[in-house]
């Protein structure tokens, strides 16, 4: 067992890092002249003293063991520091590619790359919480960026549409899981996850009215949206469709993995005794939604769209790992590590093609483009594969790993694995359309410019994607001997 400290700057060292980045960023844009020259340095540095400081956190738990902080409300342990790194993974590949639109947005660059880093602070304090009242916090934070970024560029009535969009909904979602809180609270008299845990525990659970079930189920819910699962979906292709094309990638990856550590903590932890009242309803919203996300991403003509309704179905994958409880933990990271890179990969070739505050991307676009630009197009070919599962990508690990794993849980989920096997076979269409469209239809327009950092970063995308598809023990293993 680990230490506990009431004040632990170790414990809060990457978000501390990035917060004095964000804080930095902002005085360099307010003040100098010459911002757009320093901005680069500025948040490269704080990516990079940010993975340093998790570094540090990953050692710390090695030789000391996992610690608690502040009021016990913070844990630092490896699958937190995993977290970071997969957190920070997503950040520098979105600023690597998406840094033409930050370039555009002149003086208000500064803005968007501060949001970005402190929405990355409000996830990895989700993915360290033990509290729920830390655990909203995070969420607000990382939120609410996200909200602010998604009608930054004000682009057009679209942009400003999916802002507000995303802040109305994302707003009843919050009140939906304080909510919850709430009632988990009235019905335990504890917030923290140790208190939970001790109380369910003791089997001296009242299902009065069906008090505590109605708070699983609105703390569940609050987060299912941010996670993009159906039925509490509607927002995403509507929002990502409408946001800046250079900024959509990292709000869908980011948001995804503080909600989804958050959820797996909270059935290690403090409901890991009530795994018979939400494994079979987490399963059927995984099985809705990969039937949702794969029949509407059929029919969708925006490849934002088809993005965002994969997304969905990709959502249900995961929470087949969440359903199944502590026993999901290493295929849920491992799934998490590959599926964010490719999705931030995906979205950044739709900035570049069609332009990095651009809103809407037409599929029609895409036709021809292996003759405009064939290296974009292969990348993006390597990554709809990897999305769609195709064997010798990290795609098909990943979801071979979740299906054997909750196939193998004895929890009574294996029609879950069915229905995601059945819908996995139905989203090869479109994903491969993408493919048919840029390499056997003839389109016209220029080739697109791809500046150098970006182009480093689709590589070692791609490369990532193939990589873990071939050989992914190294990664497994890693996860699995961190997490045990």
């Amino acid at each position: 067992m680990g230490e506990t400290a009431g004040v632990s700057l170790i414990a809060i060292l990457p978000e501390l890092f990035l917060v004095l980045g964000a804080v930095a960023v902002l005085m360099v844009a307010v003040t100098s002249s010459s911002a757009a020259r320093w901005l680069p340095w500025i948040a490269g540095g704080t990516v990079v003293l940010a993975a340093a400081g998790a570094v540090v956190q990953w050692l710390d738990v090695e030789n000391q063991g996992v610690t608690f902080a502040y009021g016990d409300m913070v844990i630092v342990d490896h699958q937190a520091v995993l977290t970071r790194f997969v957190l920070l993974t997503v950040v520098a590949l979105a600023l690597l590619i998406g840094w033409q639109y930050v370039s555009g947005l002149g003086t208000r660059g500064g803005e968007a790359v501060a949001l970005v880093l402190l929405a990355t602070v409000g996830f990895m304090l989700m993915s360290s919480s033990i509290h729920l009242v830390l655990l909203f916090l995070g969420l607000e934070v990382g939120s609410i960026s996200l909200y602010v970024l998604a009608g930054l560029g004000q682009q057009s009535v679209r942009s400003d549409e999916a802002a507000m969009k995303y802040f109305l909904l994302g707003s009843v979602a919050s009140a939906i899981f304080l909510y919850g809180a709430a009632l988990i609270f009235a019905g335990t008299g504890s917030l923290h996850y140790r208190g939970l845990f001790t109380f369910f525990a003791d089997g001296q659970v009242i299902f009065k009215d069906g008090l505590l079930t109605m708070g699983l189920a609105l703390l569940f819910v609050g987060l299912l949206f941010k996670i993009t699962a159906a039925p509490f979906h509607s927002w995403a292709p509507d929002v990502y469709q409408g946001s800046p094309a250079g900024i959509v990638g990292f709000m869908a990856a980011s948001a995804k993995v503080g909600a989804l550590v958050a959820m797996l903590r909270m059935v290690q932890v403090p409901f890991r005794e009530l795994i018979d009242t939400y494994a079979q309803p987490l399963a059927a919203v995984a099985a809705l939604s990969v039937v949702a996300g794969t029949l509407y991403a059929i029919v969708q003509s925006d490849l934002r769209r088809v993005l965002a309704y994969s997304g969905v179905a990709h959502a249900g994958f995961l929470l087949m790992a969440v359903a199944i409880g502590a026993a999901g933990s290493v295929s849920l990271l491992f799934y998490l590590a590959t599926y964010v890179v490719m999705l931030v990969a995906s979205f950044g070739i739709i900035s570049l093609v069609e332009g990095p505050g651009s809103a809407g991307s037409a599929l029609d676009g895409y036709r021809g483009l292996a003759r405009r630009s064939p290296t974009l197009a292969a990348f993006l070919g390597v990554l709809m594969l990897g999305m769609s599962g195709m064997p010798v990508t990290s795609g098909f690990i990943a979801k071979f790993n979740v299906f054997t794993t909750v196939w193998a849980s004895d929890t009574g989920l294996e029609w879950v694995v069915v229905v995601g096997l059945l819908a996995s076979v139905a989203a090869f269409f479109f994903y491969l359309r993408v493919i048919v469209l840029m390499y056997f239809e003839e389109g016209e327009g220029e080739a697109p410019a791809v500046p150098g950092p970006a182009w480093a970063a689709l590589a070692v995308s791609v490369t990532a994607t193939i990589v873990l598809g071939v050989y992914p023990g190294p990664l497994l293993d890693f996860i699995t001997s961190a997490l045990t």
